[in-house]
Parts: C-alpha cells; sequence; structure tokens
C-alpha cells in the first residue's frame, strides 16, 4: 500500500503525524509544490477515506491482511484530519 509517508509501515504504530505531514508538504512531490498545504491534506484525505479505500483498494489486498489494512487508511485519515 502506498501509505503516505517516507519510512516504511509494519503496523499501525508507524503511521506518525509528523512522518505524514513531512511527506505531504515536502517540496520532493512532484505536482504538489504549487499546491497550499491545506489542498494537499484535502486531496490526500479523499484517497485514503475509509469509504472510497475500502472499495477501491481493499478488493485487492490479500484477505488476510484487509482488517489491517482498512484501519490503516482510518489512522491515515484521522492524522490527515488533525494536520488540517
Amino acid at each position: 500500500i502506498p501509505w503516505p509517508q517516507f519510512i516504511s509501515v509494519g503496523s499501525l504504530k508507524d503511521f506518525d503525524e509528523a512522518n505524514i505531514g513531512y511527506f505531504l508538504l515536502s517540496p520532493r512531490r512532484p505536482g504538489y509544490v504549487s499546491k497550499h498545504a491545506k489542498d494537499r491534506l484535502r486531496q490526500t484525505i479523499l484517497l485514503y477515506h475509509p469509504d472510497k479505500f475500502n472499495s477501491r483498494v481493499l478488493p485487492y489486498v490479500m484477505k488476510e491482511e484487509r482488517e489491517m489494512v482498512a484501519a490503516g487508511a482510518s489512522e491515515v485519515t484521522a492524522i490527515l484530519n488533525s494536520l488540517l
């Protein structure tokens, strides 16, 4: 799963507000340099929002990992909302 942070994710504990914020607001992200921070966050919230994520991504995840991946998407969405 392409989680929005530079470090790899092995568990829900690996999601970190600072890492996600650094990744999303990084000048290294092509196509995002000219966008305001709130616009970047809102656009990413739409990608990881559980309703969209569960219908677009979860069908491609192995059944035994779906629950953990869905929980990860919820955690990312919560962190993104706190960054707004």
